[in-house]
């Protein structure tokens, strides 16, 4: 019986940590984008790349929501786009991933960050993404 209960709470908790994938959910289908500024403004290629991005998403359809808070007067701001499969989720993140990379070695600072969660009204739940796994 002992033995039944410890590969229960095994299974269980082995489960859980199979739902997490880079420091995300991998049912997770809102992808955050933190542009944040340091007294040099918020990274544009990346914000460029973003819009991008959200305009062939939108185009295929593949937009559920969206939503836009602005946080600064350089333009920072947090934005999320919810994509109708989590799956679709790491083609949107990659070339964002790969700008954000670059900015951040280019300049020094990690002004952008992508964080993913289950929608776009849960932006304390959701996870930041670690970018190099992209």
């Amino acid at each position: 019986m002992k033995l039944l209960i410890v590969l229960s709470i095994f299974f269980s908790a082995a489960s859980f940590a199979g739902n997490r994938e880079s420091g995300g959910r991998v049912g997770a289908s809102a992808v955050y984008i933190d542009f944040k500024s340091f007294g040099t403004g918020i990274d544009s290629a990346t914000k460029e790349t973003f819009e991008i991005l959200l305009r062939a998403a939108k185009a295929r359809g593949e937009v559920v929501d969206e939503t836009v808070e602005l946080k600064g007067r350089e333009g920072e701001t947090i934005n999320c786009v919810q994509l109708s499969n989590a799956s679709q989720r790491y083609n949107f993140i990659q070339p964002i991933a790969y700008s954000i990379l670059m900015d951040t070695q280019n300049s020094g600072i990690k002004r952008t960050s992508v964080y993913v969660g289950m929608d776009c009204h849960s932006f304390d739940s959701a996870t930041e993404q670690d970018l190099s796994k992209y």
